[in-house]
């Protein structure tokens, strides 16, 4: 719950400081390619004015507001939940834009042609919404694909139907 507080939060910001959304996404893609910068960020003995310093140094183009919350989470040692802000803060975004993401993982790249149609369904399903699909290889399933949005799992990959066919024949 603290994380969706300090989503709903950034998020009155970002109606009107619009370039928060993708600065936060810039500093998501920093951290995970380096998680050590959270822990340290995160880690109780290092001084709350020298994790400013650091957090400044990342983000000296950032919006100002963007800066001063980065400053909160350090203020009340919340830094190591930036990512579970993150993920809050996005679908708070995608709520409000009426945006669904959809996950299709398949074990090859899905062309455009694809993607298209899975989006064209999508969207005749979910009447005014706007897809936004993130494919993902995943090399287990072979060929086919999984589809995940809204909560729901769609399994057309050639391993959920061999174990089907595995468990039928048994």
């Amino acid at each position: 719950m603290i994380a969706r507080e300090y989503a709903n939060a950034l998020y009155d910001f970002s109606i009107t400081n619009p370039t928060i959304e993708e600065e936060y996404k810039v500093l998501i893609d920093i951290l995970k390619q380096d998680n050590s910068l959270i822990k340290l960020l995160s880690f109780p003995t290092i001084s709350k004015n020298e994790k400013k310093e650091i957090i400044k140094k990342i983000a000296i183009n950032f919006n100002i507001k963007f800066f001063n919350f980065l400053n909160v989470l350090i203020d009340n040692n919340r830094f190591e939940n930036i990512i579970e802000i993150y993920d809050e803060f996005i679908l708070l975004c995608n709520e409000k834009k009426n945006v669904m993401e959809v996950i299709a993982s398949s074990a090859v790249l899905l062309s455009d042609v694809q993607l298209s149609r899975l989006i064209s369904r999508l969207e005749s399903k979910y009447k005014g919404k706007k897809i936004k699909i993130k494919n993902i290889i995943d090399p287990e399933l072979i060929g086919g694909i999984k589809v995940i949005y809204d909560g729901q799992v769609i399994d057309l990959s050639v391993i959920n139907k061999l174990d089907q066919l595995k468990s039928f024949v048994l």
